[in-house]
């Protein structure tokens, strides 16, 4: 598309697995919610490659905070997972 932009989202991200499906309840998604104690993982990354998560079946969290370019104010902006 012309005036396309692209922003990579690679790299370290915040992530928790959720054993006992508390994120949604406690609100893990928050914007205020604090990641604390969370490991930093690599996007694009799979978690079944890390010893202490080989095993684990269920919820996992990820959460990165990023700020967008100013001039993207009013345009659309589109997320694209591969």
């Amino acid at each position: 598309q012309t005036g396309e932009v692209r922003f990579s989202l690679n790299g370290k991200w915040a992530f928790k697995t959720d054993p006992n499906n508390t994120g949604e309840q406690e609100k893990w998604f928050a914007e205020n919610y604090t990641a604390s104690g969370w490991e930093n993982m690599e996007v694009p990354g799979n978690w079944d490659t890390h010893n202490e998560y080989a095993h684990f079946s269920g919820k996992g969290w990820y959460r990165r905070t990023v700020e967008v370019p100013q001039n993207w104010q009013g345009k659309t902006v589109q997320l694209h997972f591969e």
